[in-house]
């Protein structure tokens, strides 16, 4: 049985439910949660086992659910969209929160108070704790359920919830703010409660994170593997790419699928790579280490001993790594640059097929660096500077075997299918 603790991060929390949607179908059992923030709300949430519940909060969150503010001034102000024109307009914004003394969070309340079920949360058999920081006595707050007075579990989770800058509440006489200025991931706070399998879900976002006092924990981390957004911003549909990252990242993270930025359910082994570099004729060779500006040599100890090596150095990979995680890194670079969907998963043979049919019919750029000198070409800065074109170049060539390859077995495709 494992605790899970949800580290805070404002709207990025979307990604938490995510990471639950993927752990329920793995069929792991959470026996604690803790969290501060947005990772005591969603705790919450798991507490009392409401996923669907969940799921339907952030599918259409906007910042009227949260703050009572201007929608649309708020969205310009988030987005560093301002109308210069009316700049009157954001002055007289800020000046009704100077008012009011804060961010009116009001409407937060009514959200928690509308989906918390106190009585089902504290029967579920599950232990949940939050993180708060009293101001009224300068001290922090790590607190379970069940020393939390009956009706006040809205209350200590909204207190767990109040950024800098929120409208400041009492509760029993006392004013609390947002408990990641203490331990915005609280690991230590479900260590006490005896578990030492631990997920620590971490949204690299503004806080503090205290460190693990305990050196006999199993932690496994689980972080996005992409932007989440900003901490504040409400977009339903940023929300549901949250959710799906957060999926796709933990059925990762616990073996179901592997790749470093995409998601690959069939990858290949270490020899497949190998044996697909073997495979090369030496006229691509010599072609592709045209793009590299190297001198002409015996191809294949060219290929193995200096153009590979080189573009793992180029992007950042250890030099004992193997040729499965230099070439799936390198076309999943390609990947990006060529813009391919990210959040899915794939077939490892269909997504490299995908790849070189995307770089086959890209734009050319209207520099042509294959047209610079060689002594250019092998300059540390020209070649690292220009990288992105020398994968598209050894992309171009592979392409062109391809499908050549095609022709000579009498298939008369001009895509790759």
């Amino acid at each position: 049985m494992y605790g899970l603790v949800l580290q805070g991060g404002g709207t990025k929390g979307s990604y938490h439910i995510g990471v639950w949607k993927a752990l329920r179908e793995l069929g792991i059992e959470i026996g604690a949660v803790t969290g501060t923030s947005i990772g005591a709300l969603n705790g919450a949430f798991i507490a009392q086992n409401s996923f669907e519940e969940a799921c339907a909060v952030w599918e259409n969150i906007a910042v009227g659910d949260v703050i009572n503010t201007e929608p649309d001034v708020y969205k310009d102000l988030v987005n560093f969209k301002l109308d210069y024109d009316n700049i009157d307009k954001y002055f007289g914004y800020f000046k009704r929160i100077l008012v009011d003394r804060g961010i009116d969070t009001s409407p937060l309340r009514d959200l928690i108070e509308s989906h918390l079920d106190e009585d089902l949360l504290r029967k579920s058999g599950i232990d949940f704790g939050l993180v708060t920081i009293s101001v009224s006595d300068m001290k922090p707050l790590e607190i379970f359920v069940e020393d939390i007075p009956e009706g006040k579990l809205s209350d200590y989770l909204l207190a767990s919830s109040f950024l800098p800058g929120f409208k400041p509440e009492e509760l029993d006489g006392k004013r609390f703010v947002d408990g990641g200025m203490y331990d915005n991931l609280p690991i230590n706070l479900i260590a006490q409660k005896g578990y030492k399998d631990i997920i620590a879900v971490e949204m690299d976002s503004i806080g503090i994170k205290k460190k693990v006092k305990k050196d006999d924990l199993n932690i496994i981390r689980i972080s996005p593997s992409g932007d989440v957004g900003m901490m504040l911003q409400f977009d339903p549909e940023l929300s549901k790419r949250n959710i799906l990252m957060g999926y796709l990242d933990t059925l990762k993270v616990f073996g179901k699928y592997e790749g470093e930025n995409y998601f690959f359910e069939d990858l290949p082994t270490e020899s497949h790579f190998l044996d697909s570099m073997m495979e090369l004729t030496d006229a691509e060779i010599l072609e592709m280490a045209k793009g590299m500006g190297l001198p002409i040599g015996q191809p294949k100890r060219m290929l193995f001993e200096k153009m590979i090596p080189e573009l793992a150095t180029m992007f950042g990979l250890d030099g004992n790594c193997g040729y499965r995680e230099i070439i799936v890194t390198l076309i999943e670079h390609l990947a990006t640059i060529l813009e391919i969907e990210r959040l899915k998963v794939y077939s490892y043979y269909e997504f490299e097929k995908l790849v070189l049919e995307k770089s086959s019919n890209r734009k050319k750029s209207a520099f042509n660096y294959l047209e610079l000198p060689d002594f250019l070409k092998r300059s540390h800065l020209i070649k690292y500077s220009l990288k992105d074109e020398i994968l598209i170049h050894w992309s171009k060539v592979l392409v062109e075997s391809y499908l050549k390859k095609l022709s000579e077995t009498g298939t008369n495709s001009k895509t790759i299918e």
